[in-house]
């Protein structure tokens, strides 16, 4: 994929997005995020269901430790991905895969390659990689080992908007994260043992 310039300022603005499209769904004191998991169907903007049940047994991969934590702490975030429906409607599963599917499969490869939660933020090394946030951003240089289905739970493979839709759960991207911020906050020593702890 080619190089784009960007102005400075156009280039703040990007990063800010990016930012805070994943500040929303990934602070760990963030009051948003907070707020937002009382009522998983509050900014669902009609893609969810409501009435489904967060509770569920455990899943593959999912150790049973780790699946009687998020029983106590993470309700609502774990029946996210049921609660979404209908298919991508843009991205490279436009219209192939359900949001339900592709939030698992966001969720599947985070707990597969143990790239969350990371040193530099919950889901970053998911996507970005090694890469510093402004060269990811800018130059579509995201080498994450969740990067492809990272972009196909967005529905875009532009960086930009996988930044903003991070935080939005009404996209597969969101309510996959949204999980994985909660048991990253409650359930780190169940569910990501041995993780790194986050920089301050």
């Amino acid at each position: 994929m080619s190089s784009r310039r960007f102005s400075p300022i156009a280039l703040a603005g990007v990063v800010g997005l990016f930012g805070l499209g994943i500040w929303l769904i990934l602070s760990p004191d963030g009051t948003a995020r907070e707020a937002a998991s009382t009522n998983p169907a509050a900014s669902a903007s009609g893609h969810l269901r409501h009435g489904v049940s967060p509770s569920a047994p455990s899943e593959p991969g999912v150790s049973d430790s780790c699946a009687a934590c998020e029983a106590k702490a993470c309700v609502n975030e774990r029946g996210g991905c049921s609660a979404l429906s209908g298919n991508a409607e843009d991205g490279p599963s436009k219209g192939l895969q359900s949001r339900a599917s592709l939030c698992e499969q966001v969720l599947a490869c985070v707990r597969k390659t143990g790239c969350a939660p990371g040193a530099r933020g919950v889901g970053y090394e998911c996507y970005c990689g090694n890469d510093d946030v402004q060269k990811c951003i800018t130059q579509a240089t995201a080498n994450g080992p969740c990067r492809d289905v990272i972009e196909a739970a967005a529905e875009s493979t532009s960086p930009m908007t996988v930044g903003q839709r991070w935080g939005k759960q009404e996209f597969a991207l969101g309510a996959a994260f949204r999980r994985v911020r909660c048991a990253a906050d409650h359930c780190r020593a169940e569910c990501f043992p041995g993780s790194q702890p986050e920089a301050k």
